[in-house]
């Protein structure tokens, strides 16, 4: 499960950050997703990477630990199917790249990697216990601070 982070800005801003707009469409307010909607949605991530890598027990993990409300409705309806086409498979497999600027921002990665480097989330997944103990970094999850948090996002937006 490796991944290239060519779109990091278009990731991380929906989903570390919340935006409210007028009905105009001016943006009026910018606030960070807490800690907890962050990891939990880490978690769901994970589930969907790892269904669509033909992983068993995914269905019996995301019921265990409560993880189905944090699927966006394309999420959830891929692990609903009956059947999975090999295209759908392919393509859920790239939500990885919007779990490794997550997965920085919850301290799982010391440093965010350079969007030309893979990052081997499956290493990161089984030495932090992502997949053991879910609920455990759920509780315990915490957020870089909004200077960092805000510096990623316009360093991703100057890369692209």
């Amino acid at each position: 499960m490796h991944t290239r982070r060519s779109a990091f800005a278009v990731l991380l801003s929906p989903l570390l950050f919340a935006v409210g707009c007028t009905s105009t469409g001016s943006t009026v307010a910018m606030s960070i997703r807490t800690p907890r909607e962050v990891a939990n949605r880490c978690l769901a991530l994970l589930a969907v990477i790892r269904f669509a890598h033909g992983h068993a027990g995914v269905a019996d993990w995301v019921a265990r630990n409560a993880v189905s409300a944090h699927f966006s409705a394309d999420e959830a309806a891929f692990l609903k199917a009956s059947t999975q086409s090999d295209r759908d498979r392919n393509n859920f497999t790239w939500r990885a790249e919007a779990l490794v600027p997550l997965l920085w921002a919850t301290y799982q990665l010391d440093e965010m990697p350079a969007p030309n480097v893979q990052t081997d989330v499956s290493e990161v997944v089984r030495r932090r216990n992502l997949w053991t103990s879910p609920k455990s970094f759920v509780r315990s999850a915490k957020l870089r601070n909004l200077d960092a948090l805000l510096d990623a996002r316009e360093d991703a937006l100057e890369a692209n």
